[in-house]
C-alpha cells in the first residue's frame, strides 16, 4: 500500500491493489476511486490537491483531474518503468522518471512533453542501475533535479 498526501494536508490518496482512493481526512470519507487496472507503482499529488498522477504496473500512466475522479489526460498507454514523478507547486508542469534513467518533463496544459533527459551510466557493469528514484523542481526557472539509483543527484536544465 502506498500513501500519498497533498501538502496542506487535505484530501490524501492511497493506492491499493488496482485503485487510487481519494479520500478526505477530517470526513473520513472516501470521494473517489481511480480505477488502474493493476497494482500502483507510483501515485502522486498536486500540492492543492486537484490533480493526481498514477503509474499502474504495465498499464496507462495518466493525469487525473482528483477533485472529479476522471482521468485528464494519459502520457502513455503502457508504463515504460515509471519510478517516480512530481508535479509543480503552480500545477502546470509534470517531471517523470524512469527505470531506464530518463526523466520527462510534461506541461500538464498542452499535454505536450517539453523535454527529454537522460542520466548518465556511470556503473558499466550495469547500464541501468542508475535509475531515476526521484524528481523534483529546483527554484530558478528552468531548472529540475533527479536522483539517480547510484546516489547522485543530477541537476537537470532546460535548453
Amino acid at each position: 500500500m502506498w500513501i500519498c498526501q497533498s501538502m496542506d494536508a487535505s484530501p490524501s490518496r492511497a493506492a491499493r491493489t488496482k485503485t487510487a482512493r481519494v479520500w478526505d481526512l477530517e470526513t473520513g470519507t472516501q470521494l473517489h476511486s481511480l480505477a488502474l487496472g493493476n497494482p500502483a507503482r507510483v501515485v502522486r499529488i498536486s500540492a492543492t490537491g486537484r490533480l493526481a498522477f498514477t503509474a499502474a504496473q504495465g498499464q496507462a500512466v495518466t493525469v487525473w483531474d482528483a477533485s472529479s475522479g476522471t482521468p485528464s489526460f494519459v502520457l502513455s498507454e503502457r508504463n515504460a518503468g515509471v519510478m517516480s514523478a512530481a508535479i509543480s507547486a503552480d500545477e502546470r508542469r509534470l517531471l517523470v522518471g524512469y527505470v531506464n534513467r530518463t526523466v520527462e518533463l510534461w506541461d500538464l496544459e498542452t499535454h505536450a512533453r517539453m523535454a527529454l533527459w537522460r542520466t548518465e551510466a556511470r556503473n558499466p557493469w550495469h547500464e541501468t542501475g542508475a535509475a531515476v528514484l526521484a524528481v523534483g523542481f529546483g527554484q530558478a526557472p528552468g531548472s529540475y533535479y533527479a536522483l539517480a539509483g547510484d546516489g547522485r543527484l543530477v541537476e537537470l536544465r532546460q535548453s
